[in-house]
């Protein structure tokens, strides 16, 4: 059965964000499927994972240079084949690729595993963390079903002056417009900063 992906994902979006109170759901890894695949422990109370991007892969593969290395440059970090980041998973998804790593269940936007958080809750339990990695990866799920967690988490980081020391990277499926039709037409103002937009 295919899905509508316009309808699948208004529905998603609706469970996934809540506006107002400038909430996200996100997935919490503690008793989930997706736990036991982790090569390090859940942290961040269960709401983050560690995730290593290896510039060289499988064998036979080109190497992949996203983001060690616009996070390298804009940190000054030298060459690096290896990059650790925090990641924060949103728990909602408009597809379902046969070859996802993250199990159905979390996708759902279920209350199960996962839990409402601001980006100033989320950043309050990152930097509790002993060494948090220097970039902090927006996951999924799908999250340009929730495009304002970026701009959000942006001012954050601002706000605590960890723009310039932490490189905020996001992954998505490229599947719709929310990201013109809600983070910017909505009245989020893009402006250049530092090479970025808030």
């Amino acid at each position: 059965m295919s899905i509508n992906t316009d309808e699948f994902s208004a529905t998603m979006r609706q469970k996934a964000i809540d506006v107002p109170r400038r909430r996200l759901l996100v997935t919490n890894f503690r008793g989930s499927q997706q736990e036991e695949d982790l090569t390090e422990p859940s942290n961040c109370s269960g709401y983050g994972r560690v995730r290593h991007f290896r510039r060289i892969g499988t064998p036979g593969w080109p190497e992949n240079p996203l983001p060690i290395d616009p996070a390298s440059h804009k940190l000054g970090h030298v060459r690096e084949d290896l990059l650790e980041a925090q990641v924060f998973q949103n728990a909602a998804c408009n597809w379902r690729c046969w070859y996802c790593f993250v199990p159905f269940n979390l996708l759902s936007a279920s209350a199960n595993h996962s839990g409402w958080l601001t980006a100033a809750e989320m950043l309050d339990l990152y930097q509790k963390e002993p060494q948090p990695p220097c970039v902090i990866d927006l996951s999924g799920g799908q999250p340009d079903l929730t495009p304002e967690w970026v701009p959000w988490t942006m001012h954050e980081l601002r706000q605590r002056g960890l723009d310039h020391s932490v490189y905020l990277w996001s992954d998505d499926n490229l599947s719709n417009d929310y990201f013109w039709r809600f983070a910017v037409l909505s009245g989020w103002k893009l402006r250049k900063v530092d090479g970025f937009g808030e």
